[in-house]
């Protein structure tokens, strides 16, 4: 082989060594930049479902507020509608069921059944413990990473336990 060919060669060689440096540097970009998407991607999807949970106890906050507002109404019916809206405000409102426990009277959202997986609130009037609001979920069919109640829920249910107090207090 000619002294010239095999320089050409060499030089061949040596532009395809460099282009596929180049073609691994730019995959390692482009995976990197892939790795990033996807966790923008998987950012957005919590975020997403973060949202859509406050939204659910806004408008189970809003729809309370009226129906405790709502002055044509006796107690009784209102705590009936109250206890059917609040698991409106849930994760799982499928599988969630509410008790509203107020001097003796019970209201039961429909379906209603204890588990094990229950939160509660204590309803106050006038400085005094007079009743409860039981929040229960139904155990998941999958076992998920999702808690079964978030704080957030526990903060709405302490809403509505103050709310439903100050109610009794100015009906009585």
């Amino acid at each position: 082989m000619c002294k010239d060919c095999a320089q050409d060669e060499d030089e061949g060689r040596q532009e395809l060594v460099d282009a596929l440096r180049e073609a691994h540097e730019r995959v390692l970009e482009l995976e990197s930049q892939l790795a990033e998407y996807k966790w923008i991607a998987e950012a957005l999807r919590r975020r997403t479902r973060d949202l859509s949970e406050r939204v659910k106890e806004l408008d189970c906050l809003f729809s309370i507020s009226d129906c405790l507002r709502d002055r044509s109404r006796g107690l009784k019916e209102v705590l009936d509608r109250v206890v059917n809206l609040v698991p409106k405000g849930y994760q799982y409102p499928d599988r969630t069921c509410a008790c509203i426990t107020l001097s003796g009277q019970t209201f039961r959202s429909r379906g209603f059944c204890q588990t094990a997986h229950c939160q509660s609130a204590e309803i106050h009037a006038g400085g005094r413990p007079i009743g409860a609001i039981l929040v229960t979920v139904s155990p998941p069919t999958s076992s998920g990473d999702e808690p079964i109640f978030l704080a957030e829920e526990h903060a709405l249910l302490d809403a509505l336990a103050v709310w439903v107090g100050e109610i009794v207090e100015q009906c009585e």
